[in-house]
């Protein structure tokens, strides 16, 4: 927004803008992302010379800050929000070389904001099947320590849930 007044060329602050836009995407992907919220995402190409995208969360071993967690997930959605809004304010101010710097970081911000949300999506779906799988691997030894007795108790008690409920 200011940089016009340090730097009078327009052509230049267009590109100091992408240039800090470009290194602000590849450290959010990068760096960032791998170190506040342990997730990380990517592209590859396969053998067909199709594009693959691929996401990735760790294993749940590393703690992650509610702080952290936080300001990354606050930020990686105000950004694309915020250039949204200059974009527009451009388009409505008939300033289209702005715009076109708007619809560029808007694009990385927001492809940012795509990959790290499939990212989320990835470790929701590993993290309930791990919890699916202890439950269900544990729930066995749990019924099994308290033998007949553990039957018995829990039909009395369901049976007195049952009466209480219904009348009967």
């Amino acid at each position: 927004m200011f940089l016009n007044l340090f730097i009078d060329e327009e052509i230049a602050t267009f590109l100091v803008v992408v240039i800090l836009c470009s290194f602000d995407f590849w450290t959010v992907k990068n760096v960032t992302g791998r170190l506040l919220v342990n997730l990380r995402w990517w592209s590859e190409i396969d053998e067909l010379g199709e594009e693959k995208w691929i996401y990735e969360s760790d294993d749940g071993k590393k703690p992650v800050g509610k702080t952290d967690s936080f300001i990354f997930w606050s930020a990686l959605y105000l950004y694309p929000c915020v250039w949204f809004l200059f974009g527009l304010m451009d388009f409505f101010g008939f300033k289209f070389l702005w715009l076109i710097l708007c619809i560029l970081c808007f694009t990385l911000s927001f492809t940012n904001a795509q990959g790290y949300y499939c990212c989320q999506q990835d470790q929701k779906t590993k993290l309930s099947a791990f919890v699916q799988e202890k439950t269900l691997s544990f729930l066995p030894k749990i019924i099994g320590s308290f033998g007949s007795a553990g039957g018995s108790v829990a039909s009395t008690l369901f049976g007195a849930v049952k009466s209480r409920f219904t009348g009967s």
